[in-house]
Parts: C-alpha cells; sequence; structure tokens
C-alpha cells in the first residue's frame, strides 16, 4: 500500500491560496495514505454530503499519465505553481474522497485489485470504474469490465461458476444485480446487462422494492417486465411438456400421477420461475426414475424413456430462453 510521506500533512487542514484573490482558496487536508512529499500535484476531493470537508491528494502527475490519457494531456500541457516554495498543481476534483482513494491505490499498489482471480467489493468496483471511465484509463477499465463480465457472463453454464468472484456480503442475496446495472448504465458496459437484469428478476419482491431506487425507472420497469414475461414463457414450456407428452405418448399411470405432481408443484411456486438459471431444472426434483428397462413404474417415479425426453426437452427450451434474454428486458443482442 502507498505510504504517506509526512504525517504533518495529515495533522492539520492544508490551505493553498491562488494568486488571483477573487477566486477561492482551496481548504482541504492531507489525505493518510497519499501525500508524497515529491508530487507535484494535489487533487483535491468534493466535499462529502455531511460538509465542507475536503481531501487532498499529493500524488505524481507523471505517474498517473502513464495510466490515463487525461492526465498524460495534462501533464504535457501543465505549468505548475511555487507560491508555496515547491513546484506542485493543486486541482479540484468533482469526485469523492473515496473514489479518488479506491483509484490510486489501484494505480499505485501492485494487488490491490487482481481482476477475474480475487473477489473484489461493488464499491471497489463501481469506483474504479467511474474513474477509469471519466480519466480515459484504457487499462484499469478493461480489468474491471472484464472482472464483471465474468460474473455477468454471457455463458449460462458459467453463471454459478462466476459467483466465486462476489464479495461475501453479496452471497445472501442478489441485490448486486442491481447495482450492477446502474454500474453498466453509467459507464457503457452493455455486456453484462443481460445477466444482471436477468439476476435482479430473482431478487424477492419485498427485497427488490427496497433497492429498486437505484435504477433509472425505465430500467426498473425492464426488470418487472422481464420478470412476468420469464415467468410466463417458463411456465408455459414446461407445462406443455408434462401435460401433453404426458397424455400423448406415456400411458404409464405411475409416471403421470408423478408428472402431475411436478406440474401442481411449478404452479404453487410459480413466483420461483424466475430461478431456472440458478436452481436445479424441475427434472433434477424428480425424487427418482425407473431404470431404463424397468417392467414397473413405482409410485412417485417417472419411467426412464419420459426422463430423458424431458430432460433433453428442458435443456433445449433453457437454452433457446437463455440465447433470447436480452429481448425479455428489450436490450440488444448478446455482445461477446
Amino acid at each position: 500500500m502507498a505510504q504517506a510521506q509526512s504525517s504533518e500533512a495529515t495533522s492539520r487542514p492544508v490551505k493553498r491560496a491562488r494568486p488571483n484573490s477573487a477566486e477561492p482558496e482551496h481548504t482541504f487536508t492531507g489525505s493518510p495514505d497519499f501525500w508524497f512529499e515529491d508530487g507535484n500535484i494535489i487533487l483535491i476531493s468534493a466535499g462529502d454530503s455531511e460538509g465542507p470537508s475536503k481531501i487532498g491528494f499529493r500524488v505524481h502527475l507523471g505517474f498517473l499519465a502513464r495510466h490515463s490519457e487525461f492526465f498524460d494531456d495534462m501533464f504535457r500541457l501543465a505549468k505548475p505553481s511555487a507560491s508555496d516554495g515547491r513546484a506542485c498543481t493543486n486541482l479540484p476534483v468533482t469526485d469523492s474522497a473515496e473514489d479518488l482513494d479506491h483509484f490510486l491505490h489501484a494505480v499505485y499498489d501492485i494487488g490491490y485489485f487482481v481482476p477475474e482471480k480475487e473477489r473484489t467489493p461493488f464499491t471497489q468496483l463501481a469506483a474504479m470504474l467511474r474513474m477509469a471511465t471519466k480519466y480515459i484509463c484504457p487499462k484499469l477499465r478493461a480489468d474491471v469490465i472484464a472482472h464483471l463480465e465474468k460474473i455477468y457472463t454471457t455463458q449460462r453454464y458459467y453463471l454459478d461458476v462466476s459467483h466465486d468472484l462476489l464479495p461475501e456480503d453479496c452471497l445472501r442475496n442478489r441485490v448486486h444485480a442491481i447495482h450492477a446495472i446502474q454500474m453498466a448504465r453509467e459507464n457503457d458496459v452493455p455486456a453484462i446487462m443481460p445477466a444482471a437484469f436477468y439476476l435482479a428478476t430473482t431478487i424477492h419482491p419485498m427485497e427488490y422494492v427496497l433497492y429498486n431506487h437505484i435504477l433509472v425507472p425505465d430500467d426498473d420497469r425492464r426488470v418487472i417486465a422481464g420478470r412476468a414475461r420469464i415467468t410466463e414463457k417458463v411456465l408455459e414450456g414446461a407445462w406443455s411438456w408434462l401435460l401433453d407428452h404426458a397424455l400423448e405418448h406415456c400411458t404409464i399411470y405411475e409416471c403421470r400421477q408423478t408428472r402431475w405432481t411436478a406440474m401442481q408443484d411449478l404452479a404453487r411456486n410459480a413466483s420461483s420461475a424466475t430461478n431456472l438459471f440458478i436452481e436445479p431444472m424441475p427434472h433434477e426434483g424428480i425424487g427418482s426414475v425407473a431404470l431404463k428397462n424397468a417392467q414397473v413404474v413405482e409410485k412417485g417415479q417417472i419411467c426412464y424413456n419420459c426422463f430423458v425426453e424431458w430432460e433433453r426437452d428442458e435443456d433445449g427450451q433453457y437454452e433457446n430462453l437463455w440465447q433470447e434474454l436480452p429481448h425479455y428486458f428489450s436490450l440488444e443482442d448478446w455482445i461477446r
């Protein structure tokens, strides 16, 4: 971690007056982690919502220029002032101190962010993505997007595996999907949106209403409409096969009764139909499957031939639904 070069900088507010007395002076507190005595630029954060407190980050413009096109242009054009005896430029920015801190740690500290391999808090991901987008940092932006694309994957079979990258506090619910939609909208990352919208539909409605204010109204409507469309499609496909196939092709009473029970379970739990990609498929919930050449199918069993066909049919339906998933939320096609 980057270490402060002077404890004096953080012990009291620092003031810097501009030569033009008509312009306001900058009052801030030095960052404990990023205050280098040989730094030649002070990034001054915006004040927080509870007061005018601002944090100054004294860092190296040349080092930032290696990572950011914005700071590279500034480095080429900069004319530092030396009103305090040192060549140092004050740069007030609109970013929060927290965003600046995450950004500078990502730039200065090797290992602060390991994309696609380590769990990373969403606040950190959001801050790095915002800053990398704003200050044109191609490498950092690409790394954060690659990390998010692994969580909000385009491949349905990897959806569960990708959650290995989610922070522990995100595993209790799927509210992280709402934050992912917001991040994607703000920073133009369309590739993660279909999976993020899908996961948002799996949030319990009582919990969803506590967080949907984070979304813009159009995206809130997309989640609600998408949930209804997916539920209808899942139930339509399951019922048509369980009922029609059972009546037309299978004459074994016990097998048909088991199918009928499965249909009733689906009807009773229709609200969970959107969980199709993150929970076992309905055919996997069958308690017992008769042997391939069994002469007798016991109560609660499904015959082998029906099970094989059901498994194949269900997997095909799920794959088709996944491929069409963006359209359920009025989004563009998958970006792969």
